[in-house]
Order: C-alpha cells, then sequence, then structure tokens
C-alpha cells in the first residue's frame, strides 16, 4: 500500500510539474536540458550515430520558394490566355504593386516586345 500511494504521489507531482511547465513561462537555468538547440532547430528522433538537426527556416524558406513558383506558374498560365485567347488584350496599369507584377511577367514572356 504504500509503494502504491507513493507511485500516486510522484505521479501527481510529475502531473503537476508538466502543467506548470506546459502553461507557465520557464525562466529556470534547470530548463535549459529541455529546450531544442536554438529556437528554429529541434534535434531529430534518430541520435544513435551523430544528431541530425531539423533546421526549421530552411522548410520554411523552401516552401515559401514552392509556393512562389507555383503562384508564378499560376498567373504566367492566366496571362498567356489572356495574350493569346483575347485578340488586343488590354491590361490597365496604373505602376502600383500588382501591376509592376504583372507587367513583369508580360515581359519575360515576351509578350511586350
Amino acid at each position: 500500500m504504500k509503494a502504491y500511494a507513493a507511485a500516486v504521489t510522484a505521479l501527481s507531482l510529475a502531473v503537476h510539474t508538466a502543467t506548470a511547465f506546459a502553461f507557465a513561462p520557464a525562466h529556470q537555468s534547470s530548463l535549459s536540458l529541455l529546450r531544442p538547440p536554438s529556437s528554429s532547430s529541434l534535434l531529430m528522433a534518430d541520435t544513435a550515430t551523430e544528431p541530425k538537426i531539423f533546421d526549421q527556416e530552411a522548410y520554411i524558406a523552401q516552401s515559401k520558394e514552392m509556393r512562389l513558383k507555383h503562384l508564378e506558374e499560376q498567373a504566367m498560365f492566366a496571362l498567356k490566355i489572356a495574350v493569346e485567347n483575347y485578340g488586343n488584350a488590354v491590361f490597365p496599369n496604373a505602376l502600383i504593386a500588382g501591376d509592376v507584377v504583372i507587367t513583369h511577367l508580360l515581359h519575360r514572356m515576351g509578350y511586350l516586345q
């Protein structure tokens, strides 16, 4: 019975401590072991040979590059359809951000020659 009471007490303390860590900012130096090596990298699970570091910043940059490439391809496709299927297509241009992007894409596609 004493072992059971000790186990319940230890479990209760562990749950209380984990809850405190989850909801309260940790400013103690003893908690530094629980933090990842940097704010944007994590150690991967397979650390038997050499620790692999997941670089979140590189992942975000790669994702952003992929999204921009996809959006550029969609815009170029839409402009190609408009130019090639609507005779004298007119693109009003007030030199605001979106207009500059469209003008740049039209130039890259060779429609402003």
